[in-house]
């Protein structure tokens, strides 16, 4: 009986330190994808805000477009901290950069398909005023003032 029991309690431990280790180690997965995801939208979007600052036209356009594409890619994978507002509101706002980029080199058409495609994320936005001069409008602010500044400004 008595080695009916210790083999019970050793089965017993096995048990709560599978369960624990299986627990602890799915949310330390969870934590180490979260900060792998943060690290990626933070380079990124570092890397466009320097372009937007310091690089050519043509080097803006191309770090947009990669920003558009962390978007895209950021849709398919579900995250509490990138709903669906969020992204939608990253596109819109690069999609009216890249019209006035287009709009600057004379790309009047192209300007024009670019805040259509900016336009077109007004539903998933949830502005009380949603267009695509709203969303140029917001971009030029956010451009020339930061993000921070320019909430407080009507």
């Amino acid at each position: 009986m008595n080695t009916t029991l210790r083999i019970a309690s050793y089965l017993l431990a096995l048990a709560v330190g599978l369960g624990a280790g299986f627990h602890f180690g799915s949310r330390t997965s969870q934590a180490s994808t979260f900060a792998f995801d943060m690290a990626e939208v933070e380079y990124y979007s570092s890397h466009m805000v320097m372009q937007l600052s310091e690089g050519t036209d043509a080097t803006r356009e191309e770090a947009i477009h990669t920003f558009l594409a962390l978007n895209e890619k950021r849709k398919n994978r579900p995250s509490k901290f990138f709903t669906e507002k969020i992204l939608a509101t990253d596109s819109a706002l690069a999609y009216a950069r890249l019209a006035a980029l287009a709009q600057k080199r004379g790309a009047t058409k192209e300007a024009d398909q670019y805040l259509s495609r900016a336009a077109s994320f007004c539903p998933q936005i949830g502005w009380q005023e949603c267009s695509a001069e709203k969303i140029t409008y917001m971009v030029q602010r956010l451009d020339k003032q930061g993000i921070f500044k320019a909430g407080y400004e009507k």
